[in-house]
């Protein structure tokens, strides 16, 4: 009897035991799991960080090196023989404005003093149109010979004499206008042939392709 109850105590000891090591065993392997569980997350989002910031930052790259390509903020003044100080701030694409072309444009003027705005059609739906070189007396003199020479998308600082713009409210103080060409209808568009027309658009069309690259 004493020795049937030995061996029960025995072999109850040794279940409790494997039980024990399975359980142990058990819980280091789940340890273990979670371990590399969260290291491996750690890893992803520590790539995935890394490579959004790396996406970001080529992207601010490729923004700041188009904004260097096309907006020029250091662009030396020109002088007009009629007196305008002018410099291109955005380049233009396609047509060279000249003279008797319609153009669309849109314009800011603002005072040399204190930079107030005094007019602007940026807000507008449909830009005015003028037709270069030719002054009708709806906008200040100075835009009609300024746009001569840009081109579309061109945004072109001016500083304009008193005489050029509103001499009876503003005789003593230039004023600083930009425009802006939206759209260019060469003079002699209406005569183009078909051929010359697709031809103008084939070269729109690679200019388009070639800004990309």
């Amino acid at each position: 009897m004493m020795y049937f109850k030995r061996f029960f105590f025995h072999k109850r000891n040794r279940i409790l035991s494997i039980f024990n090591c399975y359980f142990f065993m058990k819980k280091q392997l789940l340890n273990n799991l979670n371990k590399i569980f969260f290291i491996s997350l750690n890893s992803y989002f520590i790539k995935l960080l890394f490579s959004k910031n790396a996406y970001i930052y080529y992207l601010q790259e490729k923004k700041n090196s188009y904004l260097e390509k096309k907006y020029k903020p250091d662009t030396p003044y020109k002088k007009t023989e009629s007196g305008i100080i002018y410099r291109d701030l955005i380049d233009g694409v396609y047509d060279t404005v000249e003279e008797g072309d319609t153009v669309y444009i849109h314009y800011q003027g603002k005072t040399t003093n204190d930079f107030r705005i005094i007019e602007s059609t940026f807000k507008s739906i449909i830009p005015p149109k003028i037709i270069a070189g030719h002054y009708d007396q709806k906008h200040i003199k100075a835009i009609y010979e300024m746009v001569i020479g840009m081109k579309k998308n061109t945004r072109r600082e001016c500083i304009i004499p008193p005489y050029l713009a509103y001499p009876n409210h503003f005789p003593s103080q230039p004023l600083i206008y930009e425009i802006d060409v939206v759209r260019i209808v060469k003079k002699n568009a209406q005569n183009k042939t078909t051929l010359q027309k697709l031809e103008v658009k084939l070269e729109k069309i690679i200019d388009t392709i070639c800004s990309y690259f």
